[in-house]
């Protein structure tokens, strides 16, 4: 019904035969994807965010946490952004793409970006990558002393990786 409204340009009809859907079915994933299209589409940015809202209650897949992310970042609420993205790590803690996320937002509000993947490695002192990645971007920022010190850490818990090595070694030289 929504979609004939539409298409006779009758949007406020259309929208409210999407609240009326919704009244009738709050869990409808398919009527809350519509009511996401149809907030897009007319540009009412406060509906397409709840909407969203209430699909990644029902749907916690990471291409909703993606598109919420997204519209907030478009709508330059840093805030709330981190909000979601973080909810999106605590959900998928191995997903590369929110944690790049975060690190945008974090840029954006001038907050320290390191600060991310020193809490990840400090939450997961086994994961090799993480505190690598952490150690790496200190490295890259001139931050040799830090960098060092996580290196050494490392070093304590994987003394013949030679991925490691080779990166203490680079860190000293530099």
């Amino acid at each position: 019904l929504a979609r004939s409204y539409v298409e006779l340009e009758e949007n406020d009809k259309a929208s409210n035969a999407i609240k009326k859907g919704l009244s009738y079915e709050p869990e409808n994933i398919e009527l809350i994807e519509l009511a996401v299209w149809n907030a897009s589409r007319l540009n009412k940015i406060d509906d397409e965010i709840s909407n969203l809202e209430l699909l990644l209650t029902i749907d916690k897949s990471i291409s909703n946490f993606k598109r919420l992310s997204d519209v907030y970042r478009r709508e330059r609420k840093y805030n709330d952004q981190v909000r979601i993205i973080k909810k999106w790590l605590k959900t998928f803690p191995d997903d590369s793409n929110a944690n790049a996320e975060l690190k945008l937002v974090y840029n954006k509000l001038g907050k320290d970006e390191f600060a991310i993947d020193k809490e990840r490695c400090e939450k997961n002192p086994d994961n090799f990558d993480y505190c690598f990645t952490y150690a790496n971007s200190l490295a890259n920022s001139a931050k040799y002393n830090e960098a060092l010190k996580e290196l050494n850490k490392m070093m304590k818990r994987y003394p013949s990786n030679a991925k490691l090595i080779k990166k203490t070694a680079e860190v000293y030289l530099d």
